[in-house]
């Protein structure tokens, strides 16, 4: 699975999964996303976007499928 990530802005980012488990709208499968360490949301589509992030932070994001 790939993340592609679509737009970064100062405080959210639109990112795409991107494989075998991603369909054209929806994913094969739910997924959870976790923003260094923490769970953020979970989800079935195969773009997501993350809002509330600080300017010049870095985060760790990973994808985890059910």
């Amino acid at each position: 699975m790939k993340i592609n990530q679509l737009t970064v802005n100062q405080r959210s980012a639109v990112f795409e999964l991107e494989g075998a488990l991603a369909g054209v709208y929806h994913t094969t499968a739910p997924y959870r996303v976790y923003v260094d360490g923490g769970l953020c949301m979970e989800k079935n589509t195969n773009v997501f976007s993350l809002f509330g992030l600080a300017p010049g932070t870095g985060y760790a994001l990973r994808v985890e499928f059910e």
